[in-house]
Order: C-alpha cells, then structure tokens, then sequence
C-alpha cells in the first residue's frame, strides 16, 4: 500500500516540482539559445574563413602574375631595379610599399629595429619556402598585409616585398554578422589581427 501524503506535504511536493519544471524549462531554454549561436557562429566562421582564403588567394595571384610578366623579367634580367618596381606596381593601385631586394638581406638586417622584425619575418619565410609568403605586420599606427616572393633572372637571388591594406584581407570579417555573446577573431601567431564580439571571451 503506497503511503499517502497530507495537504501540506502535498503542497510542498507539487511547489518542488514546479520548480523543478520551470528550471528545466529554463535551462533548455538556454541551451537551446546557445546551440542557436554556436551554430551560427560556425557558420560566420567558416564564411569569414573562406573570405580570408578568397583574399589571400587573389593577392598571392596579382603578385604572381606580375613576376611572370615580360616587363619584370626583362627589368631583372637587365638589372633595372626601379624598372621592376614599377612592373610590379602596374596596375595595383593598392600596392602601398613594393621593393626589390639582394635575397641576402644584409641591407635589411642591418637596418633592425628600423626596417622591422615583421617585415624580415615574411622575407625569411619566402627564401625558405621558395614561394610567395604573407604575414599581417604593423606600419606606422596601422597594420598591413605582407607579400614576399624570391625572384629568379638577374645577376643574384632576389626578393620582392609589397604591401597592401589589410582591409583586402579583413573584409569578410570585419563584415560579418556575429552573434550576441559570441567571439570571434583572426588570428595571427597568438595575437588577434581583428577582434569581433564580446572580446572579453577572448581567454
């Protein structure tokens, strides 16, 4: 025979249970909420990760196409620095730094602090990979993206170093909708080159 409970005990069973209800509606509620976000955020994510790609991809390209034009290679060969300068700035109007450099970077290295850890950080990463390197560096007050290719052709090994906006690189997630109470950043090393959201879930 089951036991049974008295009005009072009964009262405070069914006010347990009430609360008991409303904490999981509560809960789910929030839970709910937060994989709404989560999900939303991924797909932000995953759009801005796409758009930083896209941008990457295309200023890799211009600079490629401009050291396989005839115009270059015919300045290098003939040891035509400011010729091959301006064949790289051909048409690239948001070119905002473009030098040619001995691959050595003795120059450049004897220049430090003044020609910038950054800006030698890029150029050794293109002499070791042999290919065009990039890296989000600091000029002045602002911050720009860094392109660095070895160049073949002429009397010695040779670097090309531009710079362009970093907004040809940012765009897409300086552009993209993120949830409340959510975070997101683009990274570069363990610093944040931008920041959108609560940067305080930034930890």
């Amino acid at each position: 025979r089951k036991p049974r409970l008295d009005p009072e005990q009964a009262a405070r069973l069914v006010a347990i249970l009430a609360a008991l209800g409303l904490w999981a509606l509560v809960a789910g509620g929030l839970r709910m909420r937060d994989d709404t976000r989560h999900v939303t955020l991924e797909h932000v994510r995953d759009d801005a990760a796409a758009a930083v790609r896209r941008a990457l991809g295309d200023q890799r390209q211009q600079l490629g196409r401009r050291l396989q034009s005839a115009e270059f290679k015919a300045a290098v060969a003939a040891g035509d620095t400011a010729a091959a300068v301006a064949a790289l700035k051909r048409d690239w109007a948001e070119v905002q730094r473009a030098e040619l450099w001995p691959a050595a970077l003795e120059a450049q290295y004897a220049e430090l602090p003044r020609s910038g850890y950054g800006t030698l950080a890029v150029a050794e990463a293109a002499i070791a990979s042999g290919t065009t390197a990039v890296r989000v560096l600091k000029a002045g007050n602002a911050q720009r993206l860094a392109l660095a290719a070895p160049v073949e052709g002429g009397a010695q090994p040779l670097l090309a170093y531009l710079e362009v906006p970093l907004a040809r690189l940012t765009a897409g997630l300086e552009s993209a909708s993120v949830p409340a109470g959510t975070y997101l950043a683009l990274r570069q090393g363990g610093g944040s080159v931008v920041e959108r959201g609560d940067t305080e879930l930034n930890t």
